[in-house]
This record gives C-alpha cells, sequence and structure tokens, in this order.
C-alpha cells in the first residue's frame, strides 16, 4: 500500500497567523503552490467555487476569501502540473472587530460615499500623502483591529489593498 501524497498546492489565511481550514467567510486566504521536488510549478489561475467576495471566480490573483458557509472548492492550475481541486471548509464570518479568534476579518461595507485607505495611521490623521486606494460607498472590506480612537485597518476585497481607514465609514456585513 502506497503512502498518499499531499497535494502540491497548500491554502492558508493571510493576516490570521497562517491558520488553515476551516476558514470564515470573509477571511482572506492565499494559495501556494508547493516548492522543491513537488513542485508543479507557478499558479497560472486560481478558480473559487462559489466566487469569492469582491472578485470574479476564476483569475490569476491567488488571493481570496470564501464568499459562503460550507466547502468553497479552489481549483488551481499550474504551468506544469494538471490542475488540482482543494476543498475548504468554510465557517460563518466574525461579527465583532477584535472578538472570536483573536480578531479575524469581519467583513464589511462602505458606508460614506468615499473612504481612503492609508499606508499610515499618521498619514490618514494629517491627509498628507496620497492614499493607498480610495472606496466607493457599497465597496466590501474585511475589518481587522482598531489602532488609535476611529481608526481601523481595513482590507479591500476587490483590490487586496490593506490599509488604514475611518472606522465610522464601515458597517459589518455584506
Amino acid at each position: 500500500m502506497s503512502a498518499k501524497s499531499s497535494p502540491p498546492v497548500s491554502v492558508h489565511a493571510i493576516f490570521d497567523n497562517g491558520a488553515g481550514a476551516p476558514f470564515r467567510v470573509g477571511q482572506v486566504v492565499q494559495v501556494i503552490a508547493a516548492g522543491g521536488k513537488r513542485s508543479p510549478g507557478r499558479i497560472t489561475k486560481v478558480c473559487f467555487s462559489p466566487a469569492p467576495i469582491a472578485r470574479p471566480a476564476c483569475g490569476r490573483s491567488s488571493e481570496g476569501a470564501p464568499s459562503a458557509v460550507g466547502t468553497t472548492r479552489i481549483t488551481v492550475s499550474f504551468s506544469r502540473h494538471a490542475p488540482v481541486t482543494l476543498a475548504v471548509k468554510v465557517r460563518a464570518p466574525a461579527t465583532k472587530v477584535g472578538g472570536e479568534d483573536g480578531g479575524l476579518a469581519v467583513p464589511a461595507t462602505i458606508t460614506c460615499p468615499s473612504v481612503s485607505l492609508y499606508y499610515s495611521v499618521g498619514a490618514l490623521k494629517k491627509h498628507n500623502e496620497a492614499p493607498a486606494v480610495t472606496l466607493a460607498k457599497g465597496a466590501e472590506v474585511a475589518l481587522y483591529n482598531v489602532l488609535a480612537p476611529g481608526v481601523i485597518t481595513m482590507y479591500d476585497y476587490a483590490s487586496g489593498e490593506l490599509g488604514f481607514g475611518e472606522l465610522r465609514c464601515a458597517t459589518p456585513g455584506i
């Protein structure tokens, strides 16, 4: 009887100490190809089913955030290997910033007419630098931790930008 080999790809949470499955709705995950002898080559396409939050079902990005409770299937195509499909369990989203499991991503919606994300808290407070990204009302983000009164770390699901924004401009839930 031969030993079962591990897949040439892994999935882990980006901002939550590299946590593995089960993930939560809205938790940003990254797909990584194995290295060394098991290397399947570079990743050419990643497909999520159901589609990740604020991104197309398939694309070149190796990042995505599960959008539904249950099982998310992730199919990965490589330059030197047949596609591989992984099934990951997905639980309900975190609902409290800094809450369950030490502050996992809380999916939220931008409620101000626009909000800018900055690379530093100082830049947000002074508006003396160009923002990383400016989000329109209705944009979907992940909220992480409050760093100063009214300032929170946000991840824009659509662009993949991480920055500091105004807490009052995002409401949990998508």
